[in-house]
């Protein structure tokens, strides 16, 4: 069976309770539940920040399942819940809400989408090799510092300022001149 990909609405997607993530329960979890879980032992607040600071991700593709004529997210859970909780504070854990809700209202906030590309698996069992590769395998190699330094260097020679790289890909523009200094001195050498 093919792989479907294809744009779904945030709100339809449902959490996984199958999800290694969530600790086993002697009752089913509901999709609240779930999100509770998940924001109170997998740093969902962070990532909700970084969504609404960098914006999302679009190399960052949901893996669900369809179930009962809903999908489910085998892969991206975190993510999920963090969109979720982003559109809808008011469903975040007790004492989490304001939290959620301070995201949004920070100056320069990306709105979070509202539709998600996904990839539908035709099974579980066929999904599992490819969430397994993602949780337990580096497949990224973190830049070292140099390496961040020159792509910093790529996009001040476009005409960009420390502040607009900051501003447009995140992170602090004291720390990317930083890197500007380091990329020189590396040239100099």
């Amino acid at each position: 069976m093919p792989w479907k990909e294809k744009e779904v609405s945030v709100s339809s997607l449902l959490l996984d309770p199958q999800n290694p993530r969530i600790p086993p329960s002697s009752e089913p979890l509901g999709q609240r539940e779930l999100m509770e879980e998940l924001v109170l032992h997998d740093k969902v607040l962070e990532l909700a920040r970084e969504i609404a600071n960098d914006g999302w991700s679009p190399i960052e593709l949901l893996v669900g399942l369809e179930v009962d004529k809903a999908v489910q997210v085998l892969e991206g859970n975190r993510r999920l819940t963090a969109l979720k909780l982003l559109h809808n504070p008011e469903n975040a854990p007790p004492n989490w809400e304001k939290r959620f809700r301070s995201v949004m209202s920070a100056p320069g906030a990306h709105s979070p989408p509202k539709k998600v590309k996904i990839v539908l698996a035709p099974t579980r069992e066929s999904a599992a090799p490819l969430i397994m590769q993602k949780h337990t395998r580096s497949q990224v190699e973190p830049w070292d510092p140099l390496m961040q330094a020159r792509f910093y260097r790529t996009l001040a020679n476009s005409g960009m300022t420390p502040d607009d790289i900051a501003q447009q890909y995140g992170g602090k523009a004291s720390e990317i001149a930083n890197s500007l200094r380091l990329d020189e001195m590396y040239a100099v050498a």
